[in-house]
């Protein structure tokens, strides 16, 4: 960030820093808080846990990220986890 020269941004390059920064942060997580209230916790639950391996899906599909063994772990031990508690209710 230091050797990037800010002068070269143009007021639409600001405007997308703005939209990002407002509506896919701020009023996703508001969203987001507004429907896990409504919802039970088991459901509320599932949907946390399957944040992290939608989001590596998505960043392997999207923008081609490598997928490690590691990965494709702790993927699996968030399904399992998620199939546990769903046996247990």
């Amino acid at each position: 960030m230091r050797a990037f020269p800010l002068s070269r941004l143009v007021l639409a390059d600001w405007a997308m820093v703005g939209y990002y920064g407002v509506v896919v942060t701020v009023v996703a997580f508001l969203l987001w808080a507004r429907g896990v209230a409504r919802v039970p916790a088991s459901a509320a639950s599932v949907f946390t846990g399957v944040l992290p391996v939608s989001a590596l899906a998505l960043s392997h599909l999207a923008l081609g990220e490598s997928v490690t063994p590691a990965h494709l772990l702790a993927a699996a031990l968030v399904v399992g986890g998620i199939v546990v508690l769903a046996r247990a209710g």
